[in-house]
């Protein structure tokens, strides 16, 4: 009996299109400055649902907590034919706790349900929020989701004399027309007309494209601290200010600290078992009460506790070092994977995070303090290759964070596959991942066994297996750790079997189409970070088969990277080795 082996290589493409699911007919949001320190801001929007797919847009959600509150809210329904259905109130609303899972915080959230779905129907919103104290506003973006459509949107700020702030339009947004009283000076900016666009691959990809306007004040107090933001610099000494008085160590941590000094080789190592001390006495737990949200729990609170968030380890964590006098630096970012950078040239807090930056001899040590599980000098996809502010006394400003290369993103596949007659296979895999793909060890690590299971079939391309053992582990290298996977796996039809032949895809393990995202319709592709994937596979192919053809050895090479596919055989194995570098 003869069979035949054919290896395929398969890429598919898919096209979306816009639809326009909800009209913001007007929006007119105004922003008020009576005296210093004390924002109002009132909001009226009127929204046309035209389809269940836009229904979310008539659902109202806000939080407030101890610096802002939703002080009025009104809410009206209009039918098809302009009439008015009902009147809701903030009573009618649902009140919950913004985000409830790890954290102890003050901000809730607010959520008004029409629960009218008689398409399409009109929702006029009127609100009006105050704030005690305030750092920041809101950034005005008036088509924030890609099936809206836009007719008239206004912002304005009216502010007293003297009132310093910083302005910056994006995407066609003009200067602002000005209007001067004796009293008090108004801002106004206007767009109209914005049809729904079609969806991106990313919300920072969609928000970059967005009409909108950033405003900040130059001088503020929060909760009756004084601060500027005229320049990055003066940003830099609020922050530290916040922090000062709130370092003390226990006896027993300095003590500690004492013992480590002695067993330490150099400053480097020093600063890595004061990191791992810290890591394994300390839980990471978001707080954000009152001024709370901008300044760390003292240290000794943090030790008779064990846990803190971002900024009470990260100060934790200094005050340690101050105690050893190794000097180290608060480092602010906007962390999170999809999100827009921070804007170097507009001073103002576009902050969500903080960490640590250690200057050694050799290199600069980051080191991301509510992790128990990151290694020294590993921040992960959470804060790599971004604007960041470096906090100095008198110097701080803003650098940009290290960023992982095609030489660092490895991910290498060796698999061994035994095929049989029925084109059944048992694969046995391992896979060494460096750079970012150390980031999934965090994934499985919060994972239990079940979700592993689904999670591990969703990442190769054939669907009908079973894994029958899996492990995971992370090397001990703390300049550059490796998350090891190990896989053994049954896949029912890996080749399939027609006229006495079988036939079986060259990308088995993972498709190669899907490691880059493709937007056909924007023309434009997004590649957040550079990485290389190798692929080594054995294929043993049953007996009293032979192989009868496989394609040609294929190799492009641009400027976006490398793709190179080569396949052989002796006659009865055939090697696959696929190499993939993106820039």
């Amino acid at each position: 009996m003869k069979s035949y082996l054919f290896i395929l290589l398969l890429f598919a493409f898919s096209v979306v299109e816009a639809k326009t699911t909800a009209i913001i007919e007007k929006a007119d949001t105004k922003l008020t400055i009576k005296r210093e320190n004390q924002l109002t801001i009132s909001q009226f929007f009127r929204i046309q649902v035209l389809a269940k797919e836009g229904y979310e847009h008539s659902v109202y959600k806000d939080y407030y907590d101890s610096f802002r509150k939703i002080s009025s809210l009104k809410y009206t329904i209009f039918d098809s034919q302009g009439r008015k259905v009902k009147t809701l109130r903030k009573s009618d609303a649902i009140d919950l706790l913004l985000n409830p899972s790890y954290e102890i915080n003050d901000a809730r959230i607010i959520i008004l349900d029409p629960k009218y779905q008689q398409y399409p129907f009109t929702v006029e919103i009127e609100v009006e929020i105050n704030y005690s104290s305030f750092l920041a506003f809101p950034i005005w973006m008036p088509r924030y989701a890609p099936d809206l459509e836009v007719k008239n949107a206004i912002i304005s700020l009216e502010c007293f004399k003297g009132f310093e702030f910083r302005a910056k339009e994006y995407n066609g947004v003009g200067n602002p027309v000005v209007q001067e009283s004796n009293e008090y000076n108004r801002y106004t900016w206007t767009v109209e007309n914005l049809p729904a666009s079609v969806k991106q691959l990313s919300h920072k990809s969609f928000a970059d494209d967005q009409a909108k306007v950033y405003l900040a004040p130059i001088n503020f107090k929060l909760d009756g601290v004084d601060g500027s933001m005229k320049t990055w610099s003066d940003f830099g000494e609020w922050f530290l200010k916040l922090n000062e008085g709130r370092n003390q160590l226990m006896a027993e941590t300095k003590a500690h600290l004492d013992s480590l000094k002695v067993q330490a080789s150099s400053t480097e190592e020093l600063v890595k078992m004061v990191y791992k001390f810290m890591q394994s006495r300390t839980r990471y737990i978001s707080i954000q009460l009152g001024i709370g949200g901008f300044q760390p729990i003292p240290t000794d609170k943090v030790e008779k506790s064990g846990y803190g968030d971002c900024k009470a380890l990260t100060n934790y964590m200094k005050a340690m070092l101050d105690y050893l006098g190794i000097s180290s630096n608060y480092i602010l970012a906007r962390a999170g994977s999809d999100v827009p950078d921070v804007i170097k040239e507009f001073p103002s807090n576009q902050f969500n995070h903080v960490f640590l930056g250690v200057p050694i001899s050799s290199d600069t040590l980051l080191l991301e303090c509510t992790s128990q599980l990151a290694p020294p000098s590993y921040i992960g996809t959470f804060t790599d290759d971004r604007n960041v502010l470096w906090i100095e006394s008198g110097k701080s400003q803003i650098i940009r964070t290290p960023e992982y290369t095609p030489l660092d993103n490895v991910k290498k596949t060796d698999c061994t596959v035994i095929l049989n007659e029925l084109g059944d296979a048992e694969l046995d895999i391992s896979v060494t991942q460096r750079g970012v793909y150390f980031d999934e060890l965090f994934s499985y690590m919060s994972m239990v066994a079940n979700q592993q299971e689904l999670y591990n079939i969703g990442k190769f391309t054939h669907k009908d297996l079973t894994v029958k053992s899996f492990n995971y582990y992370k090397s001990e290298s703390e300049r550059e750790p490796v998350l090891h996977l190990n896989f053994n796996i049954e896949a029912k039809s890996l080749a399939q079997k027609f006229n006495g032949k079988l036939a079986m895809a060259t990308n088995m393990l993972e498709s190669l189409d899907q490691l880059v995202q493709l937007d056909i319709v924007n023309e434009k592709s997004e590649i957040s970070r550079g990485f290389t994937i190798v692929d080594q596979v054995v294929v043993i192919i049953p007996e009293n088969h032979r192989i009868s053809f496989t394609p040609e050895n294929r190799m492009i090479n641009s400027e976006f990277g490398l793709i190179n596919i080569n396949i052989s055989s002796d006659g009865d194995k055939i090697y696959i080795n696929r190499k993939l570098v993106m820039n």
